[in-house]
């Protein structure tokens, strides 16, 4: 038997309305209400038809229980005919909520991010009703004084938001805050959902940055005067900042200290260590693991051939291709790909040379 009071109570609280308010709209006392909500009672079918309609759900949606944990990768977000989102799990053919949000962010932790409002400004902030949903299709509902930003939480279960009167944090899953509050806004870098870095800015063209992880530690104190030029000028601080931070920072190491065969050197041995040993104390969600270890491998090996692009030197070129066939995690195909992309920019800078 499923919960259908417990239902119908989420689906009264996602619109916003009391037990007063829903029983007028069907036509019954607070107390019918109450019984249902509180499984005393159930709708006879002829009810749930009308709570279905009144809801924006279908009948199934009373009738389906959800035990199975859905996977990240089989979410997908659906809109009916109102332009009403839900989240449907396509391998289980079961909706984790109905169709009542007007915006959703799916997130690989397994938070995912449900809101009823409208963009108040152009920094897409949303207001108004917020639920956080898992992927067992459980609903918590966040207190209106606080504003979750646009983005999902990353794979580390944070994200940034606003809270009225005091300002922007770092929250994670739990809404527990972890960082002090800033008047000014927390950005995130471009790969969000694959690494756990945040970006304060005091506005978007000046000012003094601050680097944060998902721990709400700061990294880097003063940030470069655009928010992502290089910022790491020196390799053994670079490989300690990864090694303590992840590889993203990778991204922040300035291409002319990689222009060396022991610099470079240095960076492929800090990703065997940091990926088959350092890796195990992120606590990074477990189904999306692997992927992201994969992920930040590439992120990591890309960043190196880019270097080497400007620099020319065949003999690094030689060792990023080997380091890159001895590791795991990253798909053949992509693997190869990349090889072959490394071995255009090898015979390039031979036919250059002899030029």
């Amino acid at each position: 038997m499923t919960d259908i009071g417990n239902k119908i109570k989420n689906l009264r609280n996602s619109q916003g309305l009391t037990q007063q308010q829903l029983a007028k709209k069907m036509f019954v006392s607070n107390r019918t209400v109450s019984h249902w909500e509180n499984n005393t009672r159930t709708p006879n079918p002829e009810a749930l038809t009308k709570l279905a309609n009144l809801l924006n759900v279908t009948i199934d949606y009373f009738y389906i229980e959800n035990k199975l944990k859905s996977n990240f990768e089989d979410l997908t977000i659906v809109t009916n005919q109102e332009n009403r989102c839900a989240i449907f799990d396509k391998k289980n053919s079961v909706f984790l909520t109905p169709h009542i949000y007007s915006h959703i962010r799916i997130s690989v932790s397994g938070f995912h991010i449900c809101s009823i409002s409208n963009p108040i400004n152009e920094q897409d902030i949303f207001l108004d009703k917020i639920d956080i949903v898992d992927n067992y299709g459980n609903v918590r509902h966040v207190d209106k004084n606080i504003i979750i930003g646009y983005l999902p939480f990353n794979a580390f279960g944070v994200t940034c938001c606003y809270m009225k009167e005091k300002g922007w944090c770092l929250i994670n899953k739990d809404l527990q805050v972890l960082t002090p509050f800033y008047q000014d806004r927390i950005a995130s870098n471009e790969n969000y959902e694959d690494c756990g870095f945040f970006v304060l800015l005091n506005n978007i063209t000046h000012g003094t940055r601050k680097l944060l992880n998902s721990k709400g530690e700061i990294i880097i104190s003063n940030f470069a005067s655009t928010p992502f030029n290089p910022s790491i000028f020196d390799v053994d601080v670079a490989c300690q900042l990864i090694r303590e931070n992840g590889i993203y920072l990778i991204n922040y190491v300035d291409k002319e200290i990689l222009a060396t065969k022991d610099s470079v050197i240095k960076m492929l041995d800090l990703f065997d260590d940091y990926f088959e040993n350092i890796i195990n104390n992120f606590e990074v969600a477990q189904d999306y693991k692997k992927t992201w270890i994969s992920n930040q491998k590439l992120k990591g090996f890309i960043y190196l051939a880019d270097a080497i692009k400007l620099y020319g030197n065949i003999m690094l070129i030689d060792f990023i291709i080997f380091r890159l066939n001895n590791i795991s995690y990253i798909p053949r195909i992509e693997k190869n790909l990349f090889i072959r992309e490394l071995e255009k920019i090898k015979s390039k800078t031979i036919k250059n040379s002899d030029n």
